[in-house]
């Protein structure tokens, strides 16, 4: 017999879009972070969407640390 799942919240993926308000970085810098793996990008179809949790992990990674100068959106 199996034990019943515990149920887990379900939070809704951010759109990239989404994710810009939240990043304070540009289109490219995004793209280098999804290459780097720094963030992951779940793709579904053409989109790209990203978890809130591996975000939220991502900004207190660097929460102590600046920005390069380049990096930042203007």
């Amino acid at each position: 017999m199996t034990q019943p799942m515990t149920p887990v919240p379900i939070r809704p993926l951010l759109t990239v879009g989404e994710l810009l308000r939240i990043l304070p970085v540009g289109c490219k810098t995004l793209d280098r972070l999804v290459g780097t793996r720094q963030l992951l990008a779940i793709r579904i179809g053409r989109r790209r969407f990203f978890a809130p949790d591996d975000v939220e992990r991502f900004l207190r990674s660097c929460s102590s640390t600046e920005m390069p100068e380049g990096e930042a959106r203007r």
